[in-house]
């Protein structure tokens, strides 16, 4: 289990060493950012100006 590991993680930094594999982790944080933005407010909007009892 520990070689799948080792040889799992080995050839994911080896992608994220090329150009498409830099895009690709730089989109996939972008992606998570705005998820989490997003559920942010979401989450403030439910929270502090929706009155209680609406959402039930």
């Amino acid at each position: 289990m520990k070689q799948l590991m080792t040889g799992y993680i080995k050839t994911c930094k080896q992608y994220i060493a090329t150009a498409k594999g830099k895009h690709d982790v730089l989109d996939y944080t972008r992606a998570v950012v705005v998820i989490l933005f997003v559920c942010i407010v979401v989450l403030f909007v439910i929270c502090y100006v929706v009155p209680p009892g609406v959402i039930k």
